[in-house]
């Protein structure tokens, strides 16, 4: 577009350099001089009317590039068992990877359990809840629930759809450094996971969430551990916290966790 503005100009300056002729078609020559550079001038106006129209709207559309919310589901899991006391519950772990260029907020989503035949045996409507909240690019997201079944609930050939509600994120993604990590086996049965928080940032924090995904030797994701601690952290302030199992199934012990991590972050929501 410019170079042709350019040539235009130039093609203008051209037609418009004086030339010397007889007397007798001086008259005619100016007309048709004067004529060309009025056919010129308007090409060139609506040419200068066409570029801030275009020229923003490319920016636009590079900006849309540099903040595009994606991310897929690398890993999808729904396990039943029974407790101490014969009560029968359902893990649904999905894992979500952030494949995007911005931070990614995983906001309450839903599942459904489906049997072999199609039909639906629970749903879980907008409170399936991830840990974290807030992911960079390339990392890891954990959709988690411990949920009790009805008795008879079929549990054999069942599989989870679910339909996560993600978007770009407008919080900032703040993490409190974790440190001295431990888990233990408890006496009668599941684990504990005990370690301390550090508030790294230079504002105070509140309200934090401590999750801890656990993963087999094969690195799937096999648990999870959760707790909330109402308390405000200074800026440098450091404290212990502790995670205790909800409802785990009773093969999750210290020996079946091959490596895990946590994450401390404050809880916000988003709009």
């Amino acid at each position: 577009m410019k170079k042709r503005f350019m040539v235009l100009l130039t093609a203008v300056s051209l037609v418009a350099t004086p030339i010397y002729v007889q007397a007798d078609e001086k008259d005619d020559k100016i007309a048709e001089l004067e004529a060309k550079i009025q056919e010129m001038q308007q090409t060139i106006d609506e040419l200068q009317a066409n570029i801030p129209d275009t020229e923003p709207s490319a920016v636009a559309n590079e900006s849309d590039s540099q903040n595009q919310a994606n991310y897929n589901i690398t890993y999808q899991n729904i396990s039943f068992y029974q407790d101490s006391i014969n009560t029968l519950w359902a893990q649904a772990i999905v894992e979500i990877t952030n494949t995007g260029n911005c931070d990614l907020y995983l906001n309450y989503s839903s599942y459904e359990l489906i049997s072999e035949a199609g039909s639906i045996i629970h749903t879980n409507s907008n409170s399936f809840t991830a840990y974290p909240q807030v992911i960079s690019p390339g990392e890891k997201g954990y959709y988690y629930e411990e949920v009790m079944m009805d008795e008879g609930t079929p549990t054999e050939g069942i599989s989870i759809t679910p339909h996560i509600n993600a978007s770009s994120s407008k919080i900032v993604n703040t993490r409190l450094e974790v440190s001295n990590t431990e888990v233990y086996d408890k006496e009668f049965g599941n684990i504990d996971l005990h370690g301390k928080i550090k508030n790294t940032t230079d504002t105070e924090q509140s309200y934090i969430s401590v999750a801890a995904v656990l993963f087999n030797s094969e690195k799937k994701p096999i648990g999870l551990l959760h707790t909330a601690l109402p308390d405000s952290f200074q800026p440098g302030e450091e404290r212990g916290f502790e995670l205790e199992a909800f409802s785990l199934p009773p093969s999750i012990n210290k020996a079946a966790i091959s490596e895990y991590t946590v994450y401390s972050y404050p809880i916000q929501y988003q709009y």
